[in-house]
Parts: C-alpha cells; structure tokens; sequence
C-alpha cells in the first residue's frame, strides 16, 4: 500500500510537467540591438525623470547581489566621487582641452 501511495505522490508531482512542458526559450533579436544606444539623449537630459534617492534605489535593485571586483573596482550602487565645483559661467559654456 506504501509503495502504491508513494508512486502515486510522485505520479501527481511529475504529471503537470509532462502535460504543461515550458514553453521553448526565445532568444533576442539581434539585428535590433544597437550598443551605441543605451538611452535616448531627451532621457539623458531630462532632470526631472528621477531624484537621487530613486537612482540608487535602482542600482540597487538593478543588482542586489553586486560584489566588489577583486582589483577593488566598487559597484556602480556603492561609487562615490567628488566633483569640483565651477561657476555658473563655465558650467553653462563647458571647457575643451
């Protein structure tokens, strides 16, 4: 009776996989990916879409996981570093070496 129950435990576990197998896997389409083309420049520029707060909140649920490089390379959620700060003028007029 044991090995009747048992068979049939595991008959009713294996069955949904037989009757509903996964649907085949898609790959990407290729010919539509650009790598010069990461984000639009009107999203780029456009200063409202998200505040500093919601930037790393995504960083971090981008990738929750993250472990530092073994050469010390941070994740992008953990990077920090300082800026300078220039006048107004030379913000709005940029500067070419």
């Amino acid at each position: 009776m044991a090995t009747r129950l048992a068979f049939a435990s595991i008959l009713g576990l294996l069955l949904p996989f037989v009757l509903f197998p996964a649907p085949q896997a898609q790959g990407a389409n290729a010919d539509n990916f650009d790598p010069g083309y990461i984000i639009s420049d009107a999203e780029f520029y456009d200063w409202d879409s998200m505040n500093s707060a919601e930037v790393q909140d995504f960083f971090e649920d981008v990738n929750p996981r993250c472990v530092p490089g073994p050469d010390g390379t941070p994740c992008l959620q953990d990077y920090r570093e300082d800026t300078p700060q220039h006048s107004r003028e030379k913000r709005m007029h940029g500067t070419r070496r």
